[in-house]
């Protein structure tokens, strides 16, 4: 080979792998899924989390995966993470943790099992968060007393996107629609289009909805984590 020839090809070398550094996806990921609450049920999530965070290490993240925490310490790291994810069972304004401990966006000084994500952060301290997944029941909805954690995690805490369902789930078409969902914004889908394409998935493996048709979006819609 000339070295002319060999010289090309080491640029175009160098050049690629600066390309695929600058493409890969960094950060922390933090999936947290509930078993063993009084809320209801076992084993909510435990497929689509291990699919979910396959997705995330497959593009770069350091994605760790947490069963049955308490809601402190499932809020404390929330500010480092890139995307945060939490499968369990929930109601308006809140998502429910180990020892029946929740997490929800106003604080409430009457409920010592309830850790609020106003008593511990400050506008603004999720602004390195591309998206927050807040896989219950009845996430996206707002409570009187507790808020609701989409709307505080986007607008107040600064996070880029965050999606919850409005009505009640089926645990098995809502761990189907995850792992699509997580799958698709791994390949590069938006928020919405990932979303989207998740729900079409659902209906056509399942013949229903089994309502994550009523997932909502705060914040940026088209916030991509790849």
């Amino acid at each position: 080979m000339k070295k002319k020839s060999l010289l090309v090809l080491l640029v175009l070398m160098v050049a690629f792998s600066t390309a695929v550094i600058a493409n890969a996806a960094s950060g922390l990921c933090e999936i947290y899924w509930m078993t063993s609450t009084t809320s209801g049920g076992s084993g909510v999530g435990p497929g689509g989390t291990e699919s979910m965070q396959a997705s995330l290490k497959n593009i770069g993240y350091d994605a760790k995966r947490y069963q049955d925490t308490n809601a402190y310490n499932a809020r404390k790291a929330m500010n480092s993470d890139v995307v945060f994810a939490i499968i369990t069972h929930g109601g308006p304004g809140r998502v429910v943790c180990d020892g029946d401990t929740t997490i929800s966006a106003n604080n409430v000084s009457s409920d010592s099992s309830n850790y609020s994500l106003a008593a511990f952060y400050k506008s603004g301290d999720f602004s390195s968060m591309k998206f927050a997944y807040y896989g219950s029941c009845e996430g996206a909805q707002t409570d009187d007393s507790y808020g609701n954690l989409l709307s505080y995690t986007t607008s107040t805490l600064g996070a880029a996107s965050a999606l919850g369902f409005y009505n009640s789930v089926s645990d098995t078409l809502a761990t189907y629609f995850e792992q699509q969902l997580f799958q698709r914004l791994s390949s590069g889908d938006s928020v919405s289009a990932a979303a989207s394409a998740a729900k079409v998935a659902t209906y056509n493996k399942y013949s229903s909805y089994g309502e994550v048709d009523s997932y909502k979006i705060y914040g940026d819609s088209s916030t991509k984590i790849k």
